[in-house]
């Protein structure tokens, strides 16, 4: 299980002796690789009552996606193939409140490499190239 939070903090700028305050969230981006066996659907990231947000690449053809409850009373959901080219995002909402996590499917044994944010903080693009 995972648990991810943000900090908060306030920076200035100075521009024509003036000072503007800014107030942003520092994202907490893990970029993780792990070893996934060819064959049946293998949980990469498993949330319960949390949301969180993860970016996969590659390995082609692999299949990703996000299945939520337990045993017979699951289901699954955001179904995508990876291309190898393009990011895809798996996003976990509110549905985690019993269980949720993040699968994926390769059909040759091999390392992946994901982002994955808490808290539910959506981007369209990863912040950490890889």
């Amino acid at each position: 299980m995972i648990w991810f939070g943000y900090t908060v903090e306030t920076e200035y700028f100075e521009f024509k002796n003036t000072a503007y305050k800014h107030n942003f969230k520092t994202i907490n981006a893990m970029v993780k690789t792990k070893r996934i066996k060819k064959g049946k659907w293998r949980t990469v990231e498993s949330f319960w009552n949390a949301k969180g947000t993860a970016y996969f690449r590659a390995p082609a053809d692999a299949r990703i996606k996000v299945r939520y409850g337990v045993g017979w009373f699951g289901f699954d959901r955001q179904k995508k193939t990876l291309n190898g080219t393009d990011y895809k995002k798996l996003s976990v909402g509110a549905g985690s409140i019993s269980r949720a996590r993040m699968q994926i499917k390769v059909s040759n044994s091999a390392d992946i490499t994901y982002e994955v944010h808490g808290g539910g903080i959506q981007f369209k693009t990863p912040k950490v190239r890889f």
